[in-house]
């Protein structure tokens, strides 16, 4: 789970996020599934975000690191498992798809199936979509409230279910205190 409550460099942020979710298709135990946005949006540098804004953005960011072949087969890995496709097309009726997958080839290993990352979005009442993991390239960007609603979803999401990592992003060192205690 990463939490993005505002950030003081936007640009890095959709880049360091987009690397993240490319990285091996998603298929990685340390992968972000889950991105928690205000849905009134967020504060950054350069002025206020919405949160279709930030998910149009972190497509936008995807389309331009994977968009070098080389770059992609390099960052990508093939799909696994047929059942990681399966999820691929089952997510994309779960939510309101923001970013769809797509199949690239690799030039090298033609039978070889590479997809790129997956955005959907939901809501924070859709937990039972979210709480629940969906392995390979799909991440759900879950509007709250507002910050401190990302925080409780957080906790409970680690109390319910565990984490390996927890991300957050935010220009206010009080809030990242309470991430930390939290």
């Amino acid at each position: 789970t990463v939490i993005i409550e505002s950030t003081d460099d936007y640009a890095a942020m959709l880049k360091n996020m987009a690397f993240t979710l490319a990285l091996y298709s998603g298929q990685m135990c340390t992968t972000t599934q889950n991105i928690l946005i205000p849905k009134d949006g967020i504060t950054t540098e350069s002025g206020h975000k919405s949160f279709d804004q930030v998910g149009q953005d972190l497509g936008v960011a995807l389309d331009t690191l994977l968009s070098d072949p080389r770059v992609a087969t390099a960052v990508l890995g093939a799909i696994a498992s047929p059942a990681t496709l399966d999820r691929i097309a089952a997510s994309a009726q779960k939510g309101r798809l923001v970013h769809a997958s797509q199949k690239l080839v690799h030039p090298q290993f033609p039978k070889a199936h590479l997809q790129t990352p997956q955005l959907i979005a939901l809501t924070e009442a859709d937990s039972a979509i979210y709480n629940a993991e969906c392995f390979g390239p799909v991440t759900y960007l879950v509007a709250v409230k507002d910050g401190a609603a990302a925080l409780a979803v957080a906790q409970r999401t680690v109390q319910q279910h565990g984490a390996l990592t927890l991300g957050v992003y935010s220009q206010n060192a009080s809030y990242v205190d309470q991430a930390v205690q939290t």
